[in-house]
This record gives structure tokens, C-alpha cells and sequence, in this order.
């Protein structure tokens, strides 16, 4: 039977601690005392007091929906500066006599007190309620999104910074330590760490011997750093004592009594080569979600500036140029098309290739033999050279066919380039200095990313075949791939 009672008393205290609480101060004589059972049957709870020091008391210990005050006890609670800044975030309602009555003057400067007759109805009252509490929660999801956007504008600050700083230098450890920098001060970390593979780390000579970068120290048991480069997910840990996967050996780093970190995977073509971790936030506080976004943010641009150090060191150690012609050969077209997507894609940016074709090249080579042929070539390269701009990559694919990368150039202005050049190609004598002045026309085909490709191959497939479809009908002419092309 006890229990039962027990039981009884559980389930009504629930339903007390869940009602919405209203403290109401006064002498005891208002008209709020009458609404009693009303706001009881609509889930609040009327709380009266008319002592300052134990109104404070219930205020700090209660969460409080709406203070009711009456005049009469304006000015003492209204000069106590305990009390304005214990009160300050809570609604209030000033029970007053009449209209600009002393004690609702007091309360002029609180934007969130609202002087009402203290002779209102259940009526008046219940709708004042309403609008106050409506006010209170547009006032708190305001308050939410105003956070919620200086988060993200912190996030954006990081990012643009980091952009900056790894621009502005090609100094891979450099760029290394200030992403782990800019993210430990972001956060409040006390130190970061990058963790490579051995695979990875044997092909970056420049950081073999770095402070910052480790290699991972792989152990039958399970240890931290290993689950989050099996599961290729982020990981919280807030107090490694506590943390069974942790293991003291293969997490451990020189000179640091390691207490709590956030650890994220470093992905290459996604593939798991590492994790960046930042360790024991400052004061011994907790890791949050907005360092987790800031992790995560500066792992991408670590792998980002390995990827394209990996590529630098792959790229150079094969011939990257044509031997006839000394622009780009195809080998390095591929890697440079890698490079613009992955550019494009952390930037939201967009590029295009060119597909050209010199039309009925076959009969200069017939008609005047190889030699002509490959100078026609040599000057075809100079030629797109003087026509395009610094930052434009010209490549021979193969034969008389070249490719040309446009960064930042959208499909429209990529069809003026294209346009430019046939027009140029057009004009132009060819081997004047042998009494020859050949006249050639071309074929080009455009694609651009992301409007109608997102990877290398299906970009140079689209590029390509429009370059056919106009070879194939008048020649001399600039197309632009379309969806049919694919």
C-alpha cells in the first residue's frame, strides 16, 4: 500500500515540477489571487511572496515564466539592484492604480516590464500572458539565431584565414603549423597534432622531422586514433580515463598527460591517411560542437595541401611537357584537371577545358611532309600561348589535338575564349618564313565544371564530343557540350 503512495506522489510532483511558474508580488489584496485555480487548469503555477529577500530566493531557484508585480512594491524591489539583475531576463506585469502611477514610472527603462490596470479581468490577464510569453520565445529563438550566425561567422573567419595564410605561401610545413595554430586558438585547445600513415608521410620529405606531425603508431588493442581511422568519423572524447578505447601507449604523446580531445580522419580520394586531433581545451573545459565544426573545417584544408604537395612530388618526378611542342603533355593534363576540381569544389568555384582539333591536319602532312607538320605545331602552340592568359594550362593530348583549362571561367566566357582562338587560328599564316603561309582553321568543343561534369573524365568525354559533332559538320567552329553529348 505504501508503495502505491509512493508512487502517487512521484506522479504529482512530475506534474508540479512541469507547470509554468508565475511569481506574484504583492500585498496579498490584488485581483491575481482570484485566478488561482484558472492558471492551474492552464498548467501554470501561482507563487505569491511579498518579501524582497524571499521573492530572490525563489527567482534563483525557480524557473520563471512571468513576474506579476504591484506598484505598492515598485520602488523597493525596483531600487534593489540584486533584484533588477536577477529579474532582468523575465517578463513582468506592473499592477498599477492608474496610468502613470509613480510605481510603473520606476519600471520605464526595463523593456521587458508592461504597466496594466491592477483591476483586470481573467480575461485581460490571460491574454497578456499570451502575448508576453509569445514575445518571450520570439525573443529566445532570435536570441538562438543570432548565436547561431556569430558561430558560423567565426567559422567563415577561420576558413577565410586559413585560405589566406595557405596561399600565401607554397611552404607546406609552414601552411601545416598555421592550420593547427589558427584551429588550437579558435577552439581553446592547448595544442594539435597531425597523424599521417607511413605511406603518406615517406612521400612529404618536408615534414619527416616536424614537430607537429606524428606517425601513426598502430596496436593490436584498440586505441583511439586507430577507431577513428577505421571508421572514418570524428570522435569527442572528454575525459580519456574514462574512455575504454584510449590506449595510453599508442595515444600518448611526448611531454603531454593527455585529458581530453577531438580527433578527425584525414581523407585523401577517400581514402583514411591520418587524423588531426586537438588536445585539452583550456581551463578544463569541455570540447563543443562549434570546435568539432572548426576540426573538421581545418582537416580539410591539411588534406587539401598534402593532396596537392603529393601531387607537386608526383608531377615532378615524370616529364610534365610535350617535347615538341614545350606546353603541357596529356600526363600532366590529368593531375591539372585533379587539382581544379578539387579547387573548384572547396571553393565553389567553377572552370572549363577546351577541346581543339586542327581541322584536316592529315593533308599538310601529306602534302608537305612531318617536318611542316610538327613546326605547324610548334607554331599552333605559340600561338594559343600569345591568345590566352597566364593562368590558362595548354596541353598537346595528342597529335593535333590540344586541351586548355580556363580556372574561373564559366561555360558562357569559356565560348568567347574558344571563339577568340578559332578567329585567331583563322587568320593566321602559318610557315611564312619558307615562303609557304599555310591557312588552317580549327574545331572546338567546351565543357565546364560543374555545369556539365563533375569528374575528369566525363568532363574531357563532353569537351571531346563536342568538339566532333562540329568537326564532323562545317568544322571552323566552336561547340559547347550539351546533355545529348554525354
Amino acid at each position: 500500500m505504501s508503495h502505491v503512495f509512493a508512487e502517487a506522489g512521484k506522479s504529482i510532483k512530475n506534474v508540479v515540477e512541469q507547470m509554468r511558474n508565475i511569481l506574484l508580488i504583492d500585498k496579498g489584496d490584488s485581483s491575481i489571487h482570484g485566478f488561482k485555480k484558472s492558471l492551474t487548469v492552464r498548467g501554470f503555477r501561482l507563487i505569491h511572496e511579498k518579501s524582497l529577500k524571499k521573492a530572490l530566493a525563489i527567482i534563483q531557484k525557480n524557473n520563471l515564466e512571468l513576474l506579476v508585480i504591484d506598484s505598492s512594491l515598485a520602488r523597493s524591489f525596483c531600487s534593489s539592484k540584486t533584484f533588477s539583475v536577477a529579474a532582468k531576463d523575465i517578463p513582468k506585469l506592473i499592477l498599477t492604480s492608474h496610468e502613470g502611477s509613480e510605481g510603473s514610472c520606476l519600471w520605464l527603462d526595463d523593456r521587458s516590464a508592461y504597466p496594466v490596470s491592477s483591476q483586470l479581468s481573467f480575461k485581460e490577464f490571460n491574454s497578456w500572458t499570451a502575448k508576453i510569453l509569445q514575445n518571450k520565445t520570439l525573443e529566445h529563438d532570435m536570441k538562438a539565431l543570432r548565436t547561431e550566425l556569430t558561430i558560423k561567422e567565426k567559422e567563415l573567419e577561420f576558413i577565410d584565414n586559413i585560405t589566406k595564410e595557405i596561399n600565401a605561401t607554397s611552404d607546406l610545413e609552414k601552411n601545416l603549423d598555421s592550420i593547427l595554430k589558427k584551429a588550437a586558438e579558435m577552439t581553446g585547445a592547448r595544442t594539435g597534432f597531425i597523424l599521417l600513415n607511413d605511406a603518406v608521410l615517406s612521400e612529404i620529405k618536408p615534414v619527416r622531422d616536424s614537430k607537429n606531425i606524428y606517425r601513426v603508431k598502430y596496436d593490436r588493442r584498440m586505441s583511439l586514433i586507430r577507431w577513428v581511422m577505421e571508421k572514418g568519423t570524428t570522435l569527442a572524447v572528454h575525459d580519456v580515463s574514462e574512455e575504454k578505447r584510449y590506449n595510453e601507449k599508442a595515444d600518448k604523446y611526448s611531454r603531454i598527460k593527455l585529458h581530453s580531445l577531438i580527433c578527425a580522419p584525414l581523407k585523401l580520394n577517400n581514402n583514411v591517411i591520418g587524423a588531426t586531433e586537438l588536445i585539452n581545451k583550456k581551463g578544463g573545459r569541455r570540447f563543443t560542437e562549434f570546435d568539432m565544426n572548426i576540426l573538421i573545417s581545418a582537416s580539410h584544408y591539411i588534406a587539401m595541401t598534402l593532396k596537392r604537395t603529393l601531387l607537386y612530388y608526383r608531377i615532378e618526378e615524370i616529364s610534365i611537357t610535350d617535347d615538341l611542342t614545350s606546353v603541357y603533355n596529356a600526363r600532366y593534363l590529368d593531375q591539372a584537371i585533379e587539382i581544379e576540381i578539387e579547387k573548384a569544389r572547396r571553393y565553389q568555384s567553377m572552370f572549363s577545358l577546351i577541346f581543339m582539333d586542327i581541322d584536316n591536319f592529315k593533308k599538310v602532312n601529306d602534302k608537305h611532309g612531318h617536318l611542316v607538320g610538327s613546326r605547324v605545331l610548334i607554331e599552333m602552340s605559340q600561338l594559343l600561348g600569345e591568345c590566352l592568359r597566364k593562368v590558362d594550362v595548354i596541353s598537346r593530348y595528342g597529335g593535333d589535338e590540344f586541351v586548355i583549362i580556363l580556372p574561373h571561367t564559366s561555360r558562357e566566357a569559356s565560348f568567347l575564349v574558344a571563339e577568340r582562338l578559332r578567329t585567331a587560328i583563322e587568320k593566321h599564316s602559318f610557315i611564312t618564313g619558307e615562303n609557304l603561309s599555310l591557312k588552317l582553321t580549327a574545331s572546338f568543343g567546351i565543357a565546364s565544371y560543374p555545369d556539365n561534369a563533375k569528374d575528369k573524365d566525363t568532363l574531357l568525354k563532353l569537351a571531346d564530343s563536342a568538339m566532333y559533332h562540329g568537326k564532323f559538320s562545317t568544322k571552323n567552329v566552336v561547340f559547347a557540350a550539351q546533355e545529348s553529348l554525354a
